[in-house]
């Protein structure tokens, strides 16, 4: 069998695409290469399946989510980044497939046969699990493939590009030309890009000098930093006003006990002094007492009795000065928590309460969120509004389920009928070879050709009627 005489159709239904061969022997399937692509999504091959009507063989490859890699790169200006990337995934599944026993002589290549995933730029081919008589050269048929796609198709940005394109066609001249050595080539490349962006990023970053921020330590918690930022560079007369509030409060607020504390030492020294004194006297007066009764009183047991009221008045004398002055020493220290508690409670309240800071950064964060428009297609069906809400760079309309963005039901619009791009902050509308056309403001726009829109712009898909917004 000849891969070349195989003749390929594209098959859609509502939930699966395919591509489509048949064979008349069932014989020359290699049932092994078909299970090894099934059961490893990694082998760079499209799964396929296997169905017999009668004596005919169907062979489908799911090229569900896929477009083919031309129609991806069809008017579309790619990053230095991607174009290496889809040129080497393309050469790691012809040089990896042999890790899966497959033979890289069985790709069916074809600029519309290799598919690419859109979210991730993986390649998959198509890949014939057939008993095939072939004895190409993969390198060369890689090699006229690659030209023909960056020649006909890839449109590369000029912004460190670094003459890609250029460099990339000498390399593909080369009369020693393999597949490996391309591979390698594209892998320097990817790095020293890599490299030069770093290189630029740290040059950038030697050169910004960021603002010195002056804040209290205490109100570091309640701020969010990023947020501050923000409001620093919006409102600086402003900040300067929170600044001087922070530092009245920090005044009114910060208790004086390095100057409380030199007087009430001293106090509680004078007064224990006191209470020394004051008890010596009384001990000293005891004992003269004492002495008095034990010299002129001569009965004894009115002595005795006498010696012990001294003792007691003298005792009690002694704990009455001693604990009125704890007592005193007690009733400052509770102030004194009383006091910081008052104090502490202040602090918890003012934290509870939203600073000015707190409440401009909100509100600056809050704006920020207001400013982000969003661009989308607005339609009338049956008395009810349809929203179509333009959430990528690239926005396809059309009717193929899998390969566009917005799936539309009107029969007279094209499989991909046209593309909505965003370049900055403009939008532009690109009509696709479409049959029954694309209309802006009532005049058709030719195919292949940018046509920036603006809201409130009419914007007609064959004879389905949308109106573009940016809100």
């Amino acid at each position: 069998m000849d891969k070349n005489n195989l003749k390929l159709e594209f098959e859609n239904n509502p939930s699966k695409n395919y591509i489509v061969t048949y064979l008349n022997d069932i014989d020359c399937i290699i049932d092994y290469e078909v299970e090894m692509i099934n059961n490893n999504p990694t082998s760079g091959a499209l799964n396929i399946e296997i169905r017999q009507f009668n004596d005919r063989i169907k062979i489908l490859y799911d090229a569900t989510g896929r477009i083919p890699v031309k129609e991806y790169l069809k008017g579309r200006t790619i990053r230095k980044s991607e174009f290496i990337t889809i040129l080497k995934n393309m050469a790691v599944c012809l040089l990896e497939c042999k890790n899966y026993f497959l033979d890289e002589k069985k790709f069916f290549m074809d600029l519309g046969t290799i598919f690419i995933n859109e979210k991730d730029l993986s390649i998959n081919l198509l890949y014939l699990p057939f008993n095939i008589s072939n004895e190409e050269d993969i390198n060369i048929t890689y090699r006229n493939l690659i030209k023909s796609l960056i020649i006909d198709f890839v449109t590369v940005e000029e912004k460190n590009s670094e003459n890609i394109i250029q460099e990339t066609l000498k390399y593909l001249r080369k009369e020693d030309f393999t597949l490996v050595g391309f591979k390698n080539y594209l892998e320097e490349s990817e790095r020293s890009s890599v490299n030069a962006s770093s290189g630029e990023v740290n040059k950038v970053e030697d050169k910004i000098e960021l603002p010195e921020v002056t804040v209290e330590k205490e109100e570091i918690s309640d701020i969010n930093m990023n947020r501050v930022s923000i409001v620093e560079n919006i409102n600086a007369d402003h900040e300067k006003e929170v600044n001087n509030e922070v530092e009245v409060s920090k005044i009114n607020d910060t208790p004086k006990v390095e100057e409380i504390k030199p007087e009430r030492k001293s106090k509680a020294r004078s007064s224990k002094i006191l209470k020394i004194i004051f008890t010596a006297i009384f001990q000293l007066v005891s004992i003269g007492i004492i002495a008095v009764e034990a010299i002129f009183i001569p009965n004894i047991l009115i002595k005795i009795l006498s010696i012990v009221l001294v003792v007691i008045l003298d005792g009690a004398l002694t704990t009455f000065i001693w604990l009125r002055g704890r007592n005193k020493v007690e009733t400052v220290a509770d102030k004194r928590k009383a006091n910081t508690s008052y104090i502490v409670k202040g602090k918890e309240d003012k934290k509870s309460k939203p600073s000015k800071r707190e409440i401009v950064t909100e509100m600056s964060y809050e704006t920020e969120l207001l400013d982000v428009k969003t661009a989308f297609l607005m339609s009338k069906k049956a008395g009810t509004v349809e929203r179509i809400f333009i959430n990528k760079d690239c926005f396809k309309i059309g009717r193929v389920s899998g390969q566009v963005d917005y799936i539309s039901d009107n029969k007279a619009v094209g499989k991909i009928h046209a593309e909505i791009r965003k370049q900055g902050e403009k939008y532009y509308l690109i009509d696709l070879n479409s049959k029954n056309g694309t209309f802006v403001n009532g005049r058709k726009i030719n195919s292949d050709e940018l046509y920036e829109i603006r809201n409130g712009d009419t914007i007609i898909f064959a004879n389905s009627e949308f109106t573009f917004a940016i809100e």
